[in-house]
């Protein structure tokens, strides 16, 4: 509403357009905060906000050029109105065929696919330091919105549990990588690092090969449309599989000596 009025009262009344200016200053910071830390969809529901955002913003030039029609005409600028009348129709016609040839694309493609194709062609490859600014970020991000939810359910979450890690490259330039968090160049690739009598578990996956396959058991990120299928019962039951083949191995060669 607030963007509609901005956008149709601007011409009328210029004073409308610093004060939306503070409203989105002062609001989007809220905003962001409550889409990060405290929204938490039951599913990920592929682009279903993107028509909505879309027809926000026409919406708001047919109501602005409206005015504008109707302002024209009260002042006896017949031509100018016209003007703003046909500019209607022009942009209902651009608001028909974009949904005709997108509107398929834009429920398909949610966040969390343009987040993963952001950046995949840039040349410019980030720094270490970048990365790990990066990493803090949804560090943070990940603990505010789970770690009530862990700490109040029975069961741990293995996403949760598992911390994050910037994984050096090949390119990165080792004199500008440490220290960023109180560490030094040895602790990225210390296997079994130590900090005040505890055991720093973020150190145990230092290559991307052991990332990789750490990934391949996190199916919380993978998923787009969950089903009522409990994802874990597969882990589960190759877990309970190789407990008891080691156990009858054991057994076996028991037995044989």
């Amino acid at each position: 509403v607030v963007f509609l009025c901005v956008v149709a009262l601007s011409p009328t009344s210029p004073l409308v357009a610093p004060a939306g200016l503070l409203y989105f200053l002062y609001c989007a910071p809220l905003w962001r905060r409550n889409c990060i830390f405290i929204y938490r969809p039951k599913f990920d529901n592929g682009g279903l906000r993107w028509p909505f955002l879309s027809d926000v913003c026409i919406t708001s030039m047919i109501v602005g050029q409206i005015f504008l029609t109707i302002m024209m005409s009260l002042k006896e600028a017949y031509g100018a109105a016209l003007l703003a009348a046909v500019s209607i129709g022009v942009i209902v016609y651009f608001r028909m065929e974009f949904r005709h040839r997108y509107l398929r694309a834009y429920l398909d493609v949610s966040l969390l696919q343009t987040s993963l194709l952001d950046g995949w062609d840039s040349t410019d490859p980030l720094t270490f330091k970048e990365r790990e600014e990066f990493r803090r970020f949804l560090v943070d991000s990940h603990k505010a919105a789970y770690i009530p939810i862990c700490i109040a359910s029975d069961t741990t979450s293995i996403l949760t549990v598992e911390p994050a890690l910037t994984i050096p490259l090949d390119s990165d330039n080792v004199n500008t990588m440490a220290p960023l968090v109180g560490e030094s160049p040895g602790e990225l690739s210390t296997p079994n690092n130590t900090r005040g009598g505890y055991k720093i578990p973020s150190t145990l996956f230092s290559s991307p090969t052991q990332g990789r396959k750490r990934s391949v058991v996190q199916v919380g990120a993978s998923l787009r449309r969950c089903s009522n299928v409990n994802p874990f019962i597969r882990i589960a039951d190759e877990e309970e599989q190789s407990v008891n083949s080691f156990g009858l191995h054991n057994i076996q060669s028991y037995h044989a000596e």
